[in-house]
């Protein structure tokens, strides 16, 4: 028997408190199905008539075995879409039909490069224009929330709030915010600096109270340790030197260097070593010393930054982990040759060194939360597909399957291997959910 309904699970998690963003990504998606279904039907009737016309041109050739049926004819042609098959698909007519490349080139023009991506445009704008759409409404409403909430607080013949009703309403609206964060939201709300919010300028509030406030502290050296009551004067007079040094671009530079010296022996001992991870005792010399260099660069930076300013930066935090984690795999040696893989991710500070690559990896690592119901969304397609694939395939894909198929790709391989039949057509099967999951995946990607 078989089991679909088990495919349906991931819909349980559409009804989750905490996933409003899934549902809220699936109503976008049926609210923008009408124009979608209008192109898929436009791209499924141009696979048709291109099918049609390869089944009828192509079909009379003995030894073609891509348009022997209008099914086959119709299943090539759409992989051919992917060009997935190409040029495969096409060598077979090029000796009997001089002209059949024109035929296989207007379809890659039409399908290929017009319509897939009139389609791609079709999708993007329409789901882009529902977004608009319900983001304008949405202002829309807040705006007339806050118009009634100002008419509920302040008197009519004042016509402007006061701190003590913002505050008030803050109680209700942001229990969370403290009374700094309240006075800081009323201050910038406040732009004409009367000490009171008109209208006009409280329709801004959804805009700044979901701010973030930190206090700076002026000075670039206050509050670091060495400032304290009580520091010897020479642990301070040190603190300060190594401070001024750590934060001077020289230094950076030197950083850097150091950076590119470590991938230049990296590609050395990859280009040059046949076992990366049993390292030989000079390459084992060399990382110790760049270990060493990067330890010590810590620890200036500790020392001089102070652990507070210090642990404020992120990337402070990446080179504290990637250098712990070093230390580790070099103490513990064989018994954690893994951490060796640990070594290339010092690398990633070069990219630190410049604004341009430290903007886009901050705009990745924003983006990814931000991801995370979408890719959710991709993970239940991909389950309820696997579970279909498993139901269907499992055990059906065995090792002997292929020996006596006649298929290209196959006898390829069995070629490439000496002649011997140890294909690896079998590994691909739907076993089990992991394998199924893979297979599916690469079957979105058009690269079984």
């Amino acid at each position: 028997h078989f089991r679909f309904l088990r495919a349906l699970r991931p819909l349980l998690l559409f009804d989750a408190y905490y996933l409003s963003g899934l549902r809220r990504i699936m109503r976008d998606i049926f609210y923008s199905l009408i124009p979608i279904v209008d192109m898929l039907v436009l791209v499924f009737f141009f696979l048709t008539i291109f099918a049609l016309f390869g089944y009828l041109l192509f079909s009379s050739m003995p030894d073609d075995q891509y348009f022997q049926s209008f099914k086959s004819s119709f299943v090539q042609m759409f992989v051919l879409m992917t060009t997935s098959n190409h040029p495969d698909i096409m060598t077979v007519q090029y000796d009997h039909k001089s002209w059949s490349p024109i035929f296989f080139d207007v379809f890659l023009l039409i399908g290929l490069y017009l319509l897939l991506n009139l389609f791609l445009a079709v999708v993007y704008g329409t789901f882009g224009d529902h977004e608009k759409s319900k983001f304008k409404k949405l202002h829309l409403h807040k705006r007339a929330s806050l118009i009634k909430a100002f008419s509920l607080i302040v008197k009519e013949q004042d016509g402007v709030m006061k701190y003590e009703q913002f505050q008030t309403l803050m109680k209700y609206f942001k229990p969370r915010m403290n009374q700094l964060e309240a006075l800081c939201c009323f201050k910038v709300l406040d732009k004409s600096g009367s000490g009171a919010v008109r209208l006009h300028e409280f329709l801004d509030l959804f805009l700044f109270c979901d701010m973030r406030w930190a206090h700076i502290r002026k000075g670039r050296e206050q509050g670091r340790w060495y400032d304290m009551a009580g520091c010897p004067v020479i642990l301070s007079k040190c603190g300060k030197v190594v401070g001024r040094i750590v934060e001077h671009n020289y230094f950076k530079f030197l950083v850097a260097f150091v950076l590119v010296l470590n991938l230049t022996a990296l590609l050395f001992q990859a280009i040059y070593t046949t076992d990366p991870v049993g390292q030989s005792a000079r390459f084992d010399s060399v990382d110790n010393l760049f270990l060493a260099l990067y330890s010590l660069e810590l620890a200036l930076k500790v020392f001089g930054l102070g652990p507070t300013q210090f642990f404020r930066d992120f990337w402070n935090w990446f080179d504290t982990a990637i250098v712990i984690l070093s230390l580790i795999g070099r103490i513990a040696d064989d018994s954690l040759a893994s951490f060796v893989f640990f070594r290339p991710l010092r690398l990633i500070r070069l990219f630190a060194l410049r604004k341009r690559y430290r903007d886009i990896l901050f705009t990745m690592w924003v983006v990814m939360p931000r991801m995370g119901h979408m890719l959710m969304l991709l993970a239940n397609i991909y389950y309820f597909f696997a579970i279909i694939g498993m139901e269907v395939f499992a055990g059906r894909i065995t090792k002997g399957v292929f020996e006596n198929e006649t298929d290209t790709y196959y006898n390829y391989l069995t070629s490439y291997y000496n002649g011997e039949k140890t294909g690896r057509y079998h590994n691909i099967n739907f076993d089990n959910i992991l394998r199924s999951y893979r297979e599916t995946f690469g079957i979105v990607h058009i690269s079984q």
